[in-house]
């Protein structure tokens, strides 16, 4: 009878917490993330404010939403996070290159 009301009880729980909540977030990578929420959502504000519209193939935005950056930038992989820092210029150029391409004229962030 208790192995019966425990494995109900796991099934309960299991069905309760959601997948990303039952991996605690590395709070260590705070620091990049906040760096990296930052920095992206300021590029694409400045995007947007010479006129570009964030829809790209293949690129990810966040609609100058910093919040949003630095949940993408907690939940990538270990191995994606490693490469966060590159990648936050990477962001902003794949940004001047895709608006530039948009706006038919040079884009500088």
């Amino acid at each position: 009878m208790l192995k019966v009301v425990l494995s109900a009880g796991l099934v309960t729980l299991s069905l309760t917490m959601p997948m990303n909540a039952a991996k605690a977030q590395d709070m260590s990578r705070h620091p990049i993330c906040a760096s990296f929420g930052k920095a992206a959502a300021n590029w694409e504000r400045r995007a947007m404010g010479q006129g570009c519209l964030l829809s790209f193939p293949r690129q990810t935005t966040f609609n100058g939403n910093e919040g949003a950056a630095y949940t993408w930038c907690m939940r990538t992989s270990d191995a994606s996070f490693r490469g966060r820092s590159p990648q936050a210029l990477g962001h902003k150029g794949n940004l001047e290159r895709l608006c530039s391409a948009q706006l038919r004229r040079q884009v500088r962030l």
